[in-house]
């Protein structure tokens, strides 16, 4: 009697404490399914970001490879969001470049160039380290969803 109801008792117990595993587990795969998915989401989203540097970073060079090419520009110079009066470029082989965090210094248009050259080549292999890092979690993205379907 005794015996029976007691081997019941513990049987009950460890069907629960099986499901209470398989139900940690599969919480557990949810929450890693959502850690990729984040990660991945974020890392995607710093590619968009060096993809757009880069093209400014195209642009620019273009813009200033060519203000040597005369003595004066005339533009238009913004004066606020909306509104410019017409202005003119002077010393156009002299341009002030940023260096990173308050540094600014004057350079010639052909060093900053070089700055720019410089700068674009980091760029490329920021967006190819970017690539991998979201192939990688491609990849095992890929395998938790295979280990979940087992």
């Amino acid at each position: 009697g005794i015996n029976a109801e007691y081997g019941v008792i513990i049987n009950l117990r460890k069907k629960q404490k099986t499901k209470n595993k398989k139900k940690m587990a599969n919480e557990h795969k949810y929450s890693l399914k959502e850690f990729f998915y984040e990660e991945f989401k974020t890392k995607k989203k710093r590619l968009i970001e060096l993809q757009k540097k880069k093209i400014e970073l195209n642009s620019l060079s273009q813009a200033i490879s060519k203000l040597p090419l005369k003595t004066k520009h005339s533009i238009m110079v913004p004066f606020s969001k909306v509104a410019f009066f017409p202005g003119k470029i002077i010393h156009s082989n002299e341009v002030i470049v940023h260096l990173g965090q308050d540094y600014y210094v004057e350079r010639s248009v052909t060093q900053a160039l070089q700055i720019l050259s410089r700068s674009q080549q980091n760029l490329e292999k920021n967006l190819i380290e970017q690539a991998n890092e979201i192939d990688k979690l491609t990849s095992t993205f890929g395998q938790t969803i295979e280990s979940e379907n087992v």
